[in-house]
């Protein structure tokens, strides 16, 4: 568990350890999701939106183009 927007950060790989479902997770999400091929939407709290979109932007998702956010204050 932790905060949504570490399923787009990038991991590490393990040298002979364990699988690690949540590594292999952001692994797999890590390799599918490309701005070529995909546009994001991302909803949520403040925080989690800017981390979100920062780490996307790193990968080449253009925000206003391939991200699309909905920021709910509450």
């Amino acid at each position: 568990t932790g905060r949504a927007e570490t399923m787009f950060e990038d991991v590490p790989a393990g040298d002979g350890e364990p699988p690690n479902l949540d590594a292999t997770a952001r692994a797999l999400l890590g390799a599918l999701l490309r701005p070529e091929t995909h546009a994001v939407y991302v909803c949520g709290h403040p925080g989690t939106i800017d981390n979100t979109l920062r780490i996307l932007s790193a990968r080449g998702f253009r925000p206003k183009l391939d991200l699309t956010c909905e920021k709910y204050y509450t």
